[in-house]
């Protein structure tokens, strides 16, 4: 999956599910994704506010990830630092939580998909999740190289299998993996019979939407960042609900 900012249970949740999970920046940059944006609780008729980094994006359009770059001409770690201590002040659990958001906010790095690829990591770490994590995993990079000319391959047995497919069923089959896992999101990219034509099993997982105390006498906002449940749950709370959710298998 792609190197989401401060994404929420839901990623944490697939990735407690798997037994290694792969973040990879060398897909397209889309800039109505999650790589560089997410949602706070906010005082709007949404009950939400976005918040993100400063970036510098690619010239071009059709440029990967791993070029989207951290822009620190613009305090915008002093910004977000700010108002996530506005926000969640009176949480239950701020006083834990806040100077370990503000650790990963103040994280030095200079492209955003190694900014992201921390944090992930290190908030996985605060929920006790034990999945094995790769960035960039070699296999992938080596498909990435060559991947016109796999595609052709593939393509001469069923010409309607998508590019994505292709990346994720060769990848598979180069580390002897089983199974694929992907969020539910991913059935519009993913099709359980191009799985199964090369013997490999595809797996959606469905999050089950949290219900937590947020703020009192507020209505619930649902799918907001991680640091939101952190705030609110603390690392220990959050974790009770990395298996709330359901698998679809078919």
């Amino acid at each position: 999956m792609q190197p989401y900012f401060f994404p929420y249970i839901g990623y944490f949740q697939c990735i407690h599910a798997c037994s290694e999970f792969v973040i990879c920046d060398q897909i397209q940059y889309s800039k109505d994704g999650w790589i560089d944006r997410n949602r706070l609780y906010g005082n709007t008729p949404e009950g939400s506010v976005y918040i993100r980094p400063q970036i510098q994006k690619p010239s071009s359009s059709t440029s990967n990830i791993d070029l989207v770059m951290i822009n620190d001409s613009a305090p915008w770690r002093k910004k977000l630092i700010k108002t996530i201590k506005h926000t969640y002040k009176y949480a239950a659990h701020s006083q834990e939580m806040i100077p370990f958001i503000i650790d990963l906010i103040e994280h030095e790095s200079t492209s955003l998909s190694s900014f992201n690829n921390n944090l992930i990591a290190k908030i996985c770490k605060i929920l006790s999740i034990n999945t094995k994590l790769h960035f960039n995993h070699p296999s992938l990079t080596a498909i990435e190289h060559n991947l016109d000319e796999i595609i052709a391959q593939y393509r001469s047995e069923d010409d309607s299998i998508s590019r994505a497919q292709v990346r994720v069923i060769e990848f598979c089959k180069r580390i002897k993996a089983e199974s694929y896992l992907n969020t539910v999101a991913g059935k519009q990219l993913y099709l359980f019979q191009s799985f199964a034509k090369h013997d490999l099993e595809l797996v959606l997982l469905e999050p089950k939407p949290p219900s937590y105390q947020q703020f009192d006498k507020r209505p619930f906002v649902p799918n907001l960042s991680i640091i939101d449940m952190l705030m609110h749950l603390g690392g220990e709370g959050t974790s009770q609900y990395l298996d709330n959710y359901k698998l679809i298998r078919s």
